[in-house]
């Protein structure tokens, strides 16, 4: 089974890039692969939980489908803080990160893809 990462960086509202890059990741899950996302830099906002949204435009709606379809979510922690997120709910089942756990999951994938 390959083993994909998907970096977001890319802001969750304003451009369709982040809901983008969540649409594939899914799509490499429904082809057997491995994925791991990893939330970094303006991609963190992504990983708050706005669950009253809309679901069309709530990225965290995404998250979680794709957490329940085997992918890993990981959102970097130095990132939350450094926006003002370090007290935020964050989505369910997304996992704080770090930037050593990035760089062993970005050695260890087959592909890396950034966004």
């Amino acid at each position: 089974m390959p083993l994909v990462l998907v970096v977001v960086t890319a802001s969750p509202y304003g451009s369709d890039v982040a809901y983008h890059a969540l649409r594939l990741s899914l799509a490499f899950v429904e082809a057997g692969a491995e994925v791991t996302v990893f939330l970094m830099a303006d991609g963190t906002g992504a990983a708050i939980d706005a669950s009253s949204a809309e679901p069309d435009k709530n990225l965290g709606s995404r998250l979680r489908g794709l957490i329940d379809a085997g992918a890993q979510v990981k959102v970097c922690g130095l990132c939350l803080e450094t926006r003002g997120y370090h007290s935020a709910p964050l989505v369910e089942g997304v996992a704080l990160g770090t930037m050593p756990e990035l760089a062993a999951l970005a050695l260890a994938s087959d592909r890396v893809l950034t966004f």
